[in-house]
C-alpha cells in the first residue's frame, strides 16, 4: 500500500471519476485504475465498482477510504510537526 494509492482513492471520492481524478491529479487514467487495480489485489477484497458513468465504493472500499483519509491527514499533521522543527 503506497500513499498515492490513498490520495487516488480520496480523490475518486471527492470527483466520482477516474477521468476526472487523474485530470485534478495529473496522472494517467491508466495510472489510477491500474494502481486501484494493485491495491484491490494487495488487500483481496473489490474498493471500486466500476461503471460507465464513473466509480462508487463497496462497502469495503468505504472503510479502506476511511483509513486513507485517516492516514493522509497523519501525514500532514507529521509534515507540519517536522516544518516547525526546522
Amino acid at each position: 500500500m503506497h500513499l498515492d494509492q490513498l490520495r487516488y482513492l480520496v480523490d475518486l471520492k471527492k470527483t466520482g471519476s477516474i477521468s476526472a481524478s487523474a485530470e485534478r491529479l495529473y496522472v494517467t487514467q491508466q495510472a489510477i485504475s491500474k494502481s486501484m487495480k494493485k491495491l484491490e489485489s494487495e488487500l483481496d477484497i473489490m474498493i471500486l465498482e466500476r461503471e460507465k458513468t464513473g466509480v462508487s465504493f463497496t462497502a469495503a472500499g468505504y472503510e479502506v477510504l476511511e483509513f486513507a483519509q485517516k492516514v493522509l491527514n497523519d501525514e500532514e499533521t507529521l509534515r507540519n510537526k517536522l516544518f516547525e522543527l526546522k
